[in-house]
């Protein structure tokens, strides 16, 4: 039972598009809740964004697509990256730009440079998420700086 960083890089590109684009709990929760391991730890972009635990991961992901309903996002400049640690486990790293669509023509809109790396596991059910981390770069840190000098 071999996870192929070909299928790694499959499943955490059909994550990105179901999260972004489709936007809908059902969705999420139908296509990835069952695939989420019991021990799964997501490490998002805010400061309170940190989550151990399927349910803790199936609560903070039904919260924030009722709290974020109507905003849908283009995901542009993809890039992926896998790296295989075992035979069963696979990092996907990467980024993405995303771009709000918004439905109701707010007036602030959102767009985002993300960083990412997703662990996946391949089980006898099929591929699971364990480990997602997100990052949003420092726009204040410079090229050739480790730590902005700005703040």
């Amino acid at each position: 039972m071999t996870l192929l960083p070909e299928e790694a890089k499959k499943f955490v590109e059909d994550l990105w598009f179901t999260y972004f684009k489709t936007r809908t709990a059902d969705a999420m929760i139908n296509k990835f809740i069952g695939k989420i391991s019991e021990d799964f730890v997501l490490i998002g972009t805010g400061a309170y964004e940190f989550r151990i635990g399927l349910q803790a991961a199936k609560e903070a992901i039904e919260k924030e697509i009722v709290e974020s309903e109507g905003i849908y996002f283009d995901i542009t400049d993809e890039w992926y990256g896998v790296q295989q640690i075992t035979d069963n486990v696979c990092v996907v790293f990467g980024g993405f730009a995303l771009k709000e669509k918004s439905l109701d023509k707010r007036n602030l809109f959102s767009d985002v440079d993300c960083r990412f790396s997703v662990v996946c596991c391949k089980k006898e059910q099929g591929i699971c998420l364990s480990h997602v981390h997100m990052s949003v770069p420092n726009i204040f840190q410079t090229s050739g700086e480790y730590f902005p000098k700005f703040l």
